[in-house]
C-alpha cells in the first residue's frame, strides 16, 4: 500500500496525487472543450457586439466572485465547490442554445447570454479556485511542478480538441448555424460536472503545519474567512506579483482574438488554436520539469532562470506580432490567411512561441504560491487573489480588442509593456531555499510555525523547547 507523501498514512492507488490531479484535469477537459471554443470564437458564435459584451462581463464577475471563490472553497470543500463552478459554465452553454436555436435573435435572447456569461463567471471563479487548492494541496512541495503539468496538459488538450472541432466545423457549416455545436458543448459539460463526486478532499499538509490551521479553518465563520481572505489580498507578496498575475490574463484576448481572429480565415483560426495549445502542453510539460528538478537551496536560481526563459519567448512572439502589426498598417497587407499559406508561417511560429511562454507563466504561478504557502485554505485564497487579477487582465483584455477602441498595434504595445515590468517585478519575489512564510491571519498561528529560522544541523536539531 502507498504512501501519502504529506502524512505518511496509507492510500490507495486512486487517492495518490497523480490520479487525483489527473481526474481533476479530466473534469476540466470535458468543461474546456465547449469553453475554450466559445471563447475563442464568440464574435463569430453570437456576433461581433454580443460576444464582445458576454465575455466583458463574463470576466467581470469572474474578477468580483474570486474575492469569494477562497471562502466557499474553504467552506464548503473543493469537490462541492468545483461541481457548483461546472453548473455555472453549463448556464452559459444553455443560454447559448437558446439564443442560437432561435430565428429571432432579440434583445430578451441578447441579456440571456449576457446573463448565462455572468453565471459562468461566478462558476468559473469557484471551480478555478477549488481546482487550485485541492492541486496544490495533494503536492509535498517537491512535485508542484509536476502535477501541474499533468493538469495543464489534459486542459489544453480540450483546446486543440475544440480547435479542430471548430475547424471541421466552420469547413462545412454557416458559421451561424451554430446549434449543433452547443448540443454538443452541453453534453460534455454535463459529463464534467459529474466527475468531482470521484475525487478525494485532499489530506492537510500536515508536514507543513497545514493540518492545523485547516481544521480549524473549517470551523471559522464567513467574515473570519473574509477578513482572512483580504489580509492576504494587502500582503507586499502579492500586491508585488498583481502585475504578472495581470499579464498572464491581459496577453491571451490580443493573441487569440484580435491577431489570430483577424489575420487568418475561420478555419485556418481552427488550426492556429490547435498550434498555440499544442504549444502550451509542451511548455507546461518542459516548465514544470523544470521547476521540479532542483534542490530547495537552488529555488532562487530556478525561479530566476524560468523568469528569463519566459520574457524571451514572448518577447520574440511579440517581436513576430509587430512584424505583422506594422506590415498591415503600412501596406495594407491582406487579412485572413490561410493556414498553408507561405505568408502565415512566420504567424503559426508567433501563435507556438506564445502558447510555450504562456503555459511557462501560468506553470511559475502555480509552483510559486505552492512553495510559498502551506494550509489549504491558504492556498484557496492565495489561488482566488491570482485568479482575482488574471481575470481582471482578461476584462480589460475583452475591452480593448475592437480595434475601434484600441488599435491592434496599441494593444500589442500595452501587453508587452506589462510582461516586462511584471517580469521585473517578480524578481524580487522569487523563492528561498525554504518556503516563505505565510502572511497568516490571526487564527492560523500555528503556521508561522514553519517560518522561523531552520535548525543548524551541524549541532544537531533545536530542542523542543526552542522551537517556536
Amino acid at each position: 500500500m502507498a504512501q501519502d507523501p504529506t502524512t505518511g498514512a496509507p492510500h490507495s492507488r486512486l487517492q495518490s496525487p497523480t490520479v487525483q490531479v489527473g481526474l481533476v484535469g479530466l473534469i476540466f477537459f470535458f468543461v474546456f472543450v465547449a469553453y475554450s471554443t466559445v471563447q475563442a470564437f464568440a464574435t463569430k458564435l453570437y456576433g461581433p457586439e454580443l460576444g464582445a459584451n458576454m465575455e466583458t462581463i463574463l470576466y467581470s464577475t469572474f474578477t468580483v466572485a474570486c474575492f469569494f471563490g477562497p471562502i466557499v472553497t474553504n467552506r464548503l470543500g473543493c469537490r462541492f465547490t468545483m461541481f457548483v463552478g461546472i453548473l455555472g459554465y453549463a448556464a452559459l452553454i444553455v443560454a447559448s442554445l437558446a439564443f442560437s436555436s432561435s430565428n429571432n435573435n432579440g434583445s430578451f435572447l441578447g441579456a440571456l447570454v449576457c446573463m448565462g456569461g455572468a453565471l459562468n463567471g461566478v462558476g468559473a471563479a469557484l471551480l478555478w479556485t477549488a481546482q487550485g487548492r485541492f492541486m496544490m494541496e495533494y503536492s509535498d512541495g517537491t512535485d508542484g511542478g509536476r502535477l501541474f503539468s499533468i493538469f495543464w496538459a489534459l486542459l489544453n488538450s480540450a483546446s486543440v480538441v475544440g480547435g479542430f472541432l471548430t475547424f471541421f466545423y466552420f469547413g462545412g457549416n454557416d458559421a451561424d448555424a451554430s446549434t449543433g455545436l452547443f448540443v454538443i458543448f452541453l453534453v460534455v459539460v454535463i459529463i464534467g460536472g459529474f466527475l468531482p463526486f470521484l475525487l478525494t478532499e485532499p489530506p492537510p499538509r500536515a508536514a507543513a503545519g497545514g493540518s492545523e490551521s485547516d481544521s480549524q479553518s473549517t470551523q471559522n465563520s464567513w467574515a473570519a474567512e473574509m477578513t482572512a481572505t483580504l489580509r492576504l489580498f494587502r500582503s507586499r507578496r502579492m500586491q508585488i506579483l498583481s502585475l504578472i498575475f495581470l499579464y498572464s490574463g491581459l496577453n491571451q484576448p490580443y493573441q487569440l482574438n484580435t491577431f489570430t481572429g483577424r489575420f487568418f480565415a475561420d478555419k485556418a483560426q481552427g488550426l492556429e488554436i490547435v498550434v498555440f495549445y499544442t504549444f502550451e502542453v509542451i511548455g507546461a510539460l518542459f516548465a514544470g520539469r523544470s521547476l521540479d528538478s532542483c534542490k530547495p537551496e537552488h529555488r532562487r536560481n530556478r525561479a530566476f532562470q524560468q523568469l528569463a526563459f519566459f520574457l524571451v519567448i514572448t518577447l520574440l512572439g511579440n517581436a513576430g506580432a509587430f512584424y505583422y502589426e506594422i506590415r498591415r498598417s503600412s501596406t495594407g497587407a491582406p487579412t485572413n490567411m490561410e493556414f498553408d499559406q507561405g505568408v502565415s508561417v512566420a504567424a503559426t511560429v508567433t501563435n507556438a512561441l506564445w502558447g510555450t511562454s504562456d503555459a511557462m507563466i501560468q506553470s511559475y504561478a502555480y509552483w510559486l504560491i505552492t512553495v510559498s504557502y502551506t494550509g489549504g485554505s491558504e492556498l484557496a485564497r492565495a489561488t482566488g487573489f491570482f485568479k482575482m487579477v488574471q481575470s481582471l487582465g482578461w476584462t480589460a483584455g475583452f475591452l480593448l480588442v475592437p480595434e475601434e477602441r484600441f488599435s491592434a498595434i496599441g494593444q500589442l504595445t500595452m501587453i508587452t509593456v506589462v510582461c516586462v515590468a511584471g517580469t521585473a517585478l517578480a524578481l524580487l519575489e522569487l523563492p528561498k531555499a525554504s518556503s516563505l512564510c505565510v502572511d497568516a491571519p490571526d487564527f492560523e498561528k500555528a503556521l508561522a510555525k514553519d517560518c522561523g529560522p531552520e535548525p543548524d544541523m551541524q549541532n544537531g536539531p533545536e530542542p523542543e523547547t526552542q522551537k517556536s
